[in-house]
């Protein structure tokens, strides 16, 4: 909340005259409000991704295709991934999911699985990973556009997700990460 007093401000611990308390509990109303609708928004946008990138891999190059080194353009960038999803998967040991297979399948999981303990963010990043071509299919295939939008496009609101989902301010926000347009 204390972001809001330092936006209303027009210098250093000083407010315009007629400033009230009202007005910023007003923003910080709105603020709360675009937050969920955004929140709402992005919900089907990031499944809509997930279900594209784990069906193309998975019809593609089968259900391993994460764990497929050839796949992605950098493998420091690969590690870090596979190690983010190593943590969802030591996180959420417990989950039904994980629990199912583990003990059916060991502990190499599909595609269509490590799709859904990925973070959006993290989604993004493995989206950005991928080799050229494989991204290209999928931008083309599932959503009819070039894949350099596409992945810039995801990694915007992966970033404005995070800000919604941890209670980020909108009001008065310098965004220097933009989405790319025609």
């Amino acid at each position: 909340m204390n972001i809001y007093f330092h936006k209303l401000m027009d210098k250093r611990d000083h407010f315009p005259y007629r400033t009230s308390f009202h007005q910023l509990m007003s923003i910080y109303a709105n603020d709360s409000w675009l937050r969920n609708r955004i929140l709402t928004l992005l919900e089907p946008i990031e499944i809509c991704m997930r279900t594209q990138i784990a069906y193309y891999l998975g019809i593609t190059y089968g259900s391993d295709a994460f764990y497929q080194t050839q796949l992605s353009k950098k493998d420091v960038y690969r590690q870090q991934i596979m190690d983010s999803f190593l943590k969802e998967v030591a996180r959420n040991s417990n989950d039904s999911v994980i629990r199912h297979h583990n003990l059916n399948y060991g502990s190499r999981y599909p595609i269509w699985v490590v799709i859904e303990y990925l973070s959006f963010n993290t989604l993004s990043k493995y989206y950005s990973n991928l080799r050229e071509t494989d991204k290209k299919q999928i931008a083309r295939q599932s959503f009819q556009i070039n894949d350099y939008f596409l992945g810039n496009w995801v990694h915007v609101l992966s970033v404005l997700r995070n800000i919604c989902a941890h209670y980020g301010y909108l009001y008065g926000r310098e965004y220097t990460l933009r989405p790319k347009l025609l």
